[in-house]
């Protein structure tokens, strides 16, 4: 039995993902650009790089900011614009 391929909605814009996370190699708090997955921003604390990729995000809507711990565990995320369909479950 083949499977179906999924397809892409048409008509809904693509959201860009932000995500900030303790990067050991630089040893700072960096954003994760969605495109180009290049690391741009560090700084040492946690919040300046949070309202950094928060602005990011505003601009580059529809968005979603995620935020790990320097665990690089979830933490807590954000979108900007259009929230995603609330699914069952």
């Amino acid at each position: 039995m083949k499977r179906k391929k999924k397809t892409k909605r048409p008509g809904k814009p693509k959201r860009n993902r932000f995500l900030v996370f303790w990067d050991r190699k630089w040893s700072a708090w960096v954003i994760r650009y969605p495109d180009t997955g290049e690391s741009i921003c560090p700084a040492a604390t946690k919040a300046a790089v949070v309202r950094e990729a928060a602005e990011y995000a505003r601009q580059e809507a529809p968005s979603q900011l995620v935020v790990k711990t320097k665990a690089g565990r979830f933490s807590f995320e954000r979108t900007y614009q259009a929230d995603p369909r609330r699914s069952p479950g």
